[in-house]
């Protein structure tokens, strides 16, 4: 029955987006308006980014939600009352060194919130749920991949908990043009003459287009199986000094000449992110098929109480050490190696 569905694509689901008026989950919201759906539920906890997707949408079944994710009591009552289907969550915060100094506020946003989502989605009988993930989950040295890699982790619980339904991720990197990235700081710092700051000349990052990335999400959402993990196909790497001088040039601007200030890398940022890599996904030669070790429940159980404790009481710095320690299997010889 839900492969018969699966032919009408998104057409005539009950759809729930987290993160709704984010640069990924308004996309999602704009080309899901164009199946459309039955019903498109809008979540967000900021008002000016929910409001600014809902003039971006034509006439339709959407209802603008306001609030969190991690609110249990308002997932729950969407989820019976609206009868939701699916659930695409894109909610999560994700400004790597902002992050470093919140690991608490990244626990309750990334870590909690997903695992109160995925609770309510498998209590509700939701038949799918597709967790918006990164490639900064892969070996995380980050609190922003930390907590990313634990809220794959709920997720794959989640599914192994409900096999009637369908629980997956899929990872990608940066997309071009989402809220900070480095193609909009660039293109400020050209406008307004100034010198272009690098990270580091030498690092690279995957890029992809904010239309593309959604159109192979929403290909991932309606296909993977119950607690697959994929990832987008991004390509080559590309060197930020390469992509800073090409903008350059097309601004008629000469790269040799033009200032560029290194400001070296910041906390919880690498050189090169990891390669997405794994088998080709056969729906879609563009998507990949992950083989993510998931730890045992117990371990899963264990690290999310520990986690609560810390961002309940606060303690920022333990929070971020914890973070690490969880996702990176609990060992600690790995996390000591992890400079």
């Amino acid at each position: 029955m839900n492969r018969d569905r699966d032919r009408l694509g998104y057409r005539g689901r009950r759809i729930l987006v987290t993160g709704a008026g984010g640069s990924v989950g308004a996309e999602l919201c704009r080309q899901l308006a164009r199946q459309p759906p039955a019903r498109l539920l809008l979540l967000d906890q900021s008002e000016p980014a929910l409001h600014a997707i809902l003039t971006d949408l034509p006439e339709g079944p959407w209802r603008p939600v306001l609030g969190s994710a991690g609110d249990g009591a308002l997932i729950t009552r969407l989820l019976r009352d609206e009868g939701v289907d699916m659930i695409i969550h894109a909610a999560a915060y994700k400004q790597l060194p902002l992050l470093e100094d919140n690991a608490c506020a990244a626990i309750r946003n990334n870590v909690l919130a997903t695992r109160t989502l995925a609770e309510a989605a498998a209590e509700a009988g939701v038949q799918r749920f597709l967790l918006i993930s990164t490639d900064k989950a892969e070996d995380p040295v980050s609190v922003l991949g930390a907590s990313k890699r634990l809220a794959e982790e709920i997720v794959q619980e989640a599914g192994r908990r409900s096999p009637g339904s369908r629980f997956a991720l899929v990872r990608f990197g940066n997309v071009l043009g989402s809220s900070g990235s480095v193609v909009p700081r660039f293109a400020r710092q050209i406008a307004r003459r100034q010198p272009l700051t690098l990270t580091d000349p030498a690092a690279t990052r995957y890029f992809m287009s904010l239309g593309q990335a959604v159109s192979l999400i929403l290909q991932a959402g309606l296909r993977a199986e119950n607690g697959e993990a994929l990832a987008l196909d991004m390509g080559a790497p590309v060197p930020i000094l390469t992509l800073a001088q090409q903008m350059l040039r097309l601004a008629g601007l000469d790269p040799a000449r033009y200032p560029i200030r290194v400001t070296g890398l910041r906390a919880g940022e690498k050189l090169h992110e990891a390669p997405l890599t794994g088998a080709p996904w056969p729906p879609d030669r563009r998507l990949l098929r992950l083989d993510l070790r998931a730890e045992p429940r117990r371990t899963l159980s264990a690290a999310l109480q520990d986690l609560q404790r810390l961002a309940d009481a606060q303690e920022e710095e333990a929070a971020a050490r914890a973070l690490l320690h969880w996702a990176r299997a609990g060992d600690p010889a790995r996390l000591a190696g992890s400079g």
